[in-house]
């Protein structure tokens, strides 16, 4: 079965091994499998002081800590929130408050990515 791949296990951060414990598990179902596939490009996840980048290219999941330089997708917000919207809470109202800010790409866009990192 597919699965993240990762430069450096050891020096990931806490954020950035939820998303890869998160994304693996959602890769053992063949339609977010899908996903994958479809998606080229690069997410930066900012969550309190942590960093980390995904990237999904040729329907490989590629992750490690620190921002790319241009990414097509960031996404910024406190550690709670991106708890609270893995464990399957509402990504809209914190984005309606701005709690969770996102940049570089339309949202309709990111809607494939945030059922990649949800519960």
């Amino acid at each position: 079965m597919p699965e993240v791949i990762v430069e450096d296990v050891g020096a990931l951060n806490l954020v950035a091994l939820m998303i890869r414990e998160l994304i693996n598990k959602n890769l053992q179902d063949p339609n977010k499998l899908k996903l994958t596939k479809a998606l080229n490009c690069t997410l930066v996840l900012k969550a309190s002081r942590m960093t980390m980048t995904v990237i999904f290219k040729n329907g490989e999941v590629f992750l490690r800590n620190g921002a790319a330089p241009k990414p097509t997708v960031y996404l910024e917000a406190d550690l709670g929130e991106f708890l609270n919207i893995g464990v399957g809470g509402s990504y809209i109202i914190p984005l309606i408050t701005g709690r969770l800010k996102v940049r570089g790409i339309k949202l309709w866009k990111l809607l494939p990515i945030l059922k990649l990192i949800k519960i």
